[in-house]
């Protein structure tokens, strides 16, 4: 099961460990079983099946606080958070790596750096910058100290794009600028480009147009030698709106007309939504605004099928804007309505996500204090990799 999973024979790897399944059950070798279990739901995630590796890692979870087994339960619980990760459920994703790290601790081991900087990851793509510096910081001190510099500089891009939500430019441009001289040495062209693609935006939001159009130009050519297309149409976008602050009204059309057309090809909803908007955005602003209106229906239809009320929210604002510009008042009070009530399901949402967040934190808290010590835990065997893991550069500023 395992060689035909590291060979990418995944239907192969499932038929090998449900065969070790049975034998383990036939023998009652809970531990057996457990580790089968967390196989089988690695192999799930690699066919991005989210829905049954969570369920496997339910089960083994459930075999090991049945053994006492905490050591290898805080390892499937980081496995668990990945794929809650990879599923868009941000928010389960860290309630579950906190639940790895309050083990780790209890149990007095060494923490992955990798849980650390995941764990940062998650905090940053919610919204709570400080707190994800703070993990991050974390992460890159134990990466220094085992001279990781892989791992290392790809910790320190995820700082620098923190300080770009942060706008804390001159800090990210610092620490992009040192992640980037150990990637091009000891990482990926992935991660090279997503630096490249961080520099732009945070040159750009500075207002230093020449430097941003090199950085992303720079990453637009690494994307496109990978073949991800959807960075790609990312790019062009990112690029078409740094020539729409300049006022070239050409330059600025034919990038987002270049993203929408790859992604179109791709069906990548995502970025169709991002460059039509971008587009409307431009023809509002050189006063096209039937030409405005079109794309931004065009967009509105694609967030509703995704059901992306961040998006919907920019998008009837923007509409709103474009009635106000042509006079129709009526018009433009019905979609800023609309604005709102999309704004106030968002703000719903996050005081949800919030709460969570912190209910989570508030566990983490009392296993950190010792109200939960390593004198109350039992467990049986050794210290297990955590395999589903993976420090990585987060991506790039949206």
């Amino acid at each position: 099961g395992v060689c035909s999973r590291l060979i990418s024979q995944f239907e192969s790897a499932i038929q090998y460990f449900n065969e070790a399944l049975t034998g383990y059950r036939s023998i009652n070798d809970k531990k057996g079983e457990s580790r089968v279990l967390n196989s089988l739901a690695n192999v799930h995630m690699d066919l991005g099946n989210s829905d049954t590796a969570i369920e496997y890692f339910d089960d083994c979870i459930y075999i090991l606080q049945s053994m006492g087994d905490f050591s290898f339960e805080a390892t499937v619980l980081s496995n668990k958070a990945l794929a809650f990760q990879r599923d868009g459920n941000l928010i389960a994703s860290l309630e579950n790596n906190l639940q790895s790290l309050g083990i780790f601790k209890c149990l007095n081991r060494q923490i992955p750096h990798t849980l650390l900087n995941n764990i940062g990851i998650l905090y940053l793509e919610i919204g709570n910058y400080n707190i994800a510096l703070k993990y991050f910081n974390e992460a890159l001190i134990i990466e220094k100290e085992k001279e990781n510099l892989l791992d290392e500089s790809s910790t320190m891009a995820n700082i620098g794009r923190t300080y770009i939500y942060m706008t804390n430019y001159a800090s990210a441009i610092t620490y992009l600028n040192e992640a980037l001289t150990k990637i091009r040495k000891y990482g990926s062209r992935q991660s090279e480009a997503q630096a490249y693609s961080n520099l732009g935006k945070a040159y750009g939001s500075l207002k230093c147009f020449p430097e941003a159009v090199t950085y992303f130009n720079t990453s637009l050519k690494l994307y496109e030698k990978l073949g991800d297309n959807s960075s790609v149409s990312h790019t062009y976008s990112e690029l078409a709106k740094l020539y729409m602050q300049l006022n070239d009204f050409e330059a600025s059309r034919k990038y987002f007309d270049t993203g929408i057309s790859i992604a179109v090809q791709n069906k990548d909803e995502v970025n169709e939504v991002r460059n039509y908007t971008g587009l409307a955005e431009l023809y509002i602003r050189f006063n096209d605004l039937v030409s405005a209106e079109q794309y931004i229906l065009k967009a509105i239809k694609l967030a509703e099928y995704r059901k992306s009320y961040k998006e919907l929210s920019q998008l009837y604002k923007l509409l709103s804007e474009g009635y106000l510009a042509k006079g129709n008042t009526a018009e433009s009070i019905k979609n800023l309505q609309l604005h709102y009530n999309y704004l106030k399901k968002l703000i719903e949402i996050e005081e949800e996500n919030s709460l969570r967040v912190f209910t989570a934190g508030q566990k983490f808290s009392e296993m950190d204090s010792g109200i939960f010590s390593s004198d109350t835990i039992k467990y049986k065997g050794q210290a297990s990799n955590i395999n589903s893991l993976n420090n990585e550069i987060s991506g790039t500023v949206n």
